[in-house]
């Protein structure tokens, strides 16, 4: 308790007085200059050419901040097996943590100490939290780094993220060695998946940290502490195949929507041909469940999906169709998804399935999640 209080309490003298901590000049020219590097930063407004900048060569690091709510499952995995190949991704936001195989963690305000601050993630500016941290572990791209000023943001009021130091996810910034990573990363096929925040580079050791994971990313090993060797095996085309024990299981693409197959249409004779006993006549399965999607309003019928996948800070869930009462899909990128099952419990995170199957009057359809506000699930008899 006290070595957690004493280090609260640097942590705000940090904040109220940085230090300053330039590299050396001679430190800097040890790393590739920004031309050199091939990152391209994916926001709102570029998103749409995603394909085109994984087909064109060009980018070895994909920094990605973008709207949560424009990434769907199966441009994730698009996204991972790009990586894969060799190539880096970093994301900011902890609710896209199950994409690239983390586990993302919430925190609330009175778990850390740290002061309000506005930040830009791509094309936004966002409410946030900057704070101190500490590099921990002994990876290569801590090389020459002891702390750093990052910014958190908040992705719901009150609630800011992390991820879990599970499975094969290196912790490299966190606030004490047994706390949730504000950084991490983690190897994957060829490639390397990054999960970091915004930081400044001028206080502490935010620059040569910055530097190491651009220089790193990119498929350089690290300068030494003070400049001398190289540390590492980077990613790259040609660096060894690493398989990987992701903190939870990766989305498949094909694995998206789980529904009850329609069942097959049968042909019945006439009337004429059945006997003199009418037969009981067929009835449609009930068609009461409500969908209100963002552009047709409220649709009405059968639900097909059997299984749905939902993410919490503590738990990877596969919930049946019959035990949701409803889903509530976050409004924004700072909005957690929401649950509520028939025992009432009521659940905070992040439905995974990208698509719900919906029989309706008119035939069968297919709904992206991001098209969707709520799901309503009747009670069947």
């Amino acid at each position: 308790m006290r070595r957690t209080s004493l280090l609260m309490g640097l942590l705000g003298l940090a904040l109220m007085l940085p230090a300053r901590a330039d590299m050396a000049e001679s430190l800097r020219r040890e790393f590739h200059p920004w031309s050199e590097l091939g990152i391209t930063i994916l926001t709102d407004s570029n998103y749409a050419n995603l394909d085109a900048i994984l087909r064109s060569g060009q980018t070895r690091v994909l920094v990605l901040q973008a709207s949560p709510e424009k990434i769907d499952a199966a441009q994730a995995r698009k996204i991972l097996d790009w990586v894969r190949t060799g190539h880096s991704i970093w994301f900011y936001d902890a609710r896209l943590a199950p994409y690239f195989g983390m586990r993302p963690f919430m925190l609330k305000p009175e778990q850390f100490r740290g002061r309000p601050e506005n930040g830009q993630l791509g094309d936004k500016v966002h409410p946030g939290m900057a704070t101190v941290v500490l590099a921990t572990g002994s990876h290569e791209v801590l090389a020459g780094v002891g702390q750093a000023t990052i910014w958190l943001p908040e992705l719901e009021p009150g609630t800011y993220g992390a991820v879990a130091v599970e499975g094969d996810t290196v912790p490299l910034l966190q606030f004490m060695s047994d706390s949730p990573a504000l950084a991490a990363l983690r190897r994957d096929g060829r490639g390397l998946v990054v999960f970091k925040p915004l930081l400044w580079v001028k206080p502490l050791s935010g620059e040569r940290f910055q530097s190491n994971l651009m220089e790193f990313s990119a498929g350089f090993p690290v300068p030494g502490s003070g400049g001398e060797g190289r540390l590492g095996v980077p990613p790259g085309p040609e660096a060894p195949w690493v398989e990987g024990s992701p903190a939870i299981t990766i989305p498949a693409e094909e694995a998206l929507v789980l529904a009850d197959p329609l069942p097959a249409a049968q042909h019945h004779p006439p009337a004429g041909d059945r006997g003199s006993q009418a037969s009981p006549p067929q009835t449609d399965p009930k068609m009461s469940d409500r969908v209100e999607t963002k552009g047709e309003g409220l649709l009405t019928g059968r639900i097909l999906n059997r299984e749905f996948r939902f993410e919490t800070s503590s738990d990877s869930l596969k919930l049946t169709r019959e035990s949701i009462r409803w889903i509530q899909v976050g409004a924004s990128s700072l909005d957690l998804d929401r649950l509520e099952t028939r025992d009432g419990q009521n659940l905070a995170g992040i439905w995974m399935d990208d698509k719900l199957q919906i029989e309706l009057p008119s035939g069968v359809r297919s709904i992206a999640k991001r098209q969707i506000s709520r799901i309503e699930i009747e009670e069947q008899p």
